[in-house]
């Protein structure tokens, strides 16, 4: 049986299974949630627990992912993710506003609308001014993108906007749904403003995007008859790691974060302007793999930041490959070495 021994304040899980190269691998994971106070960082009462498969936020297939699955495979960078509300100052309510995220080098603004429809004055399309909000989600399904449909020889034929099948605003030529009263994205990128129907812009999020969306999913490798004879069930011989990243390709950290990196929050927080450093810490994780002690230096490769909760999540994750030992996989030990606030522990 897989055991883990935490002598840290989080949540540590183990898994075994084979990695990309399709070598029996065993995983450790750490999450660690902490709270975003007055006094600074510390380290939150409820430890939020693994996620073993993506959450949505309501029904899969429908919605965008609100929590992805943490034990899986290494990622080359650090995933930095936000989710959370838009909130708009008393004063600025029905214009447009921009939310900002910035961790370390990495800096993302999304300018934020309200509700706002296509319309046509003299044969000319231009869009409604937008409707006063005080708080609008930042989720997907507030960017551009969705679904159009056009008429064929079998009936009705879908056209999906492959980098975000839950927005709105995408239409094609000879699509069934009318421009007039269409509603547009609450949420663009600055660098990329609707301006035209025709136009086409990235997706803008803070959030998590779903595998089989693009960009990640022309990372997954070829599934084909060559696949199934040669090398199913393992992965294909032309998967990309990047595929596990998750996150914006915007807010894929040069890296992987170490801790002490700055982070400012514009405008996603009731309470105004987050602004503080990323903890420092230090930790090991222990295999024991047929008796023998392995020791692997967890990396930090995914940052969840929740303003609305005034809190954020760190991931942590290490492996060992264990070929022909899946068997003999006893243990995970995990340990804090160093660490720059207050863990509650003794360290060491």
């Amino acid at each position: 049986m897989l055991q883990t021994t935490d002598y840290t304040p989080f949540v540590t899980a183990l898994a075994v299974f084979p990695d990309q190269e399709g070598v029996d691998t065993a995983f450790s994971v750490t999450k660690g949630t902490f709270d975003i106070g007055p006094e600074g960082i510390q380290v939150a009462e409820e430890q939020l627990p693994v996620v073993r498969a993506d959450e949505c936020w309501d029904e899969p297939g429908t919605s965008s992912i609100r929590y992805a699955a943490e034990l899986g495979f290494t990622k080359p960078a650090t995933d930095i993710v936000m989710t959370g509300h838009a909130y708009a100052p008393a004063e600025r309510r029905g214009t447009s506003i921009d939310v900002g995220l910035m961790v370390g080098s990495r800096r993302k603004i999304i300018r934020v609308f309200g509700d706002r429809c296509w319309d046509r004055t003299l044969g000319i399309a231009h869009f409604t001014d937008p409707l006063p909000f005080a708080e609008m989600p930042l989720r997907y399904e507030r960017a551009f993108g969705g679904r159009d449909q056009v008429s064929g020889r079998d009936g009705p034929q879908p056209r999906v906007y492959a980098a975000n099948p839950i927005g709105h605003g995408f239409r094609v030529r000879g699509g069934e749904q009318a421009l007039t009263g269409m509603p547009l994205p609450n949420l663009e990128d600055p660098k990329h403003l609707i301006d035209s129907p025709k136009d086409r812009p990235p997706p803008a999020g803070f959030g998590y995007i779903h595998p089989h969306w693009e960009p990640r999913r022309r990372y997954a490798g070829t599934y084909d008859e060559h696949w199934k004879k040669n090398r199913a069930p393992y992965l294909p011989a032309d998967f990309d790691p990047r595929f596990n990243q998750a996150a914006h390709p915007d807010l894929i950290a040069d890296g992987y974060l170490k801790g002490g990196e700055e982070v400012k929050i514009v405008n996603a927080s009731k309470s105004g302007l987050l602004h503080f450093q990323l903890p420092r810490i230090r930790l090991s994780a222990d295999f024991m793999i047929d008796g023998a002690l392995h020791t692997r230096t967890p990396v930090w490769d995914t940052l969840v930041l929740e303003p609305d909760r005034h809190r954020f999540i760190a991931v942590w994750r290490a492996s060992i490959p264990c070929d022909k030992q899946v068997l003999r996989v006893r243990e995970v030990v995990v340990r804090c070495l160093d660490a720059d606030i207050d863990l509650g522990i003794d360290l060491g």
